[in-house]
């Protein structure tokens, strides 16, 4: 009787990963940079407008300071949620299982989260060294 049950059940169905998952791998990356950006902007326009954070911390201005702070705290976290794409990339087959055409999606969505991850990466190093270019609260 046990056979019969064993013979009856199907076969495990591979599933890729969760929506969660790939949401996070996509959107990871753009979502922290632009808390980043108006954390960022909105500190120096409060700064420069209340006249806070206008003593020097360490030689620097203490608003530059700050600013590279949130600027190397959002590239470590892109920098982490980087990680999880590439390692999924790795390991994925290039290939499509077979009688499923076209390529593997999920390590289609995984390069794409790498990509985008990469990319917001080199934004916040630019908008970080923007900081230390720009002489602060005198652009108006």
């Amino acid at each position: 009787m046990s056979n019969q049950a064993e013979q009856q059940l199907p076969a495990p169905v591979e599933t890729g990963p969760s929506f969660r998952s790939v949401a996070t791998m996509l959107l990871g990356a753009p979502a922290i940079y632009s808390i980043y950006f108006v954390a960022g902007y909105f500190l120096a326009e409060i700064s420069c407008s209340l006249g806070l954070l206008q003593f020097e911390l360490a030689g620097m201005n203490a608003m530059i300071l700050i600013e590279l702070v949130l600027a190397v705290l959002a590239l470590a976290a892109i920098v982490g949620l980087a990680w999880r794409p590439y390692r999924r990339w790795r390991r994925e087959p290039p290939r499509a299982s077979r009688g499923e055409p076209g390529g593997n999606t999920n390590r289609f969505a995984a390069a794409a989260g790498l990509w985008l991850s990469l990319y917001f990466a080199l934004l916040t190093v630019l908008t970080g060294v923007a900081v230390l270019v720009v002489i602060p609260c005198r652009w108006s």
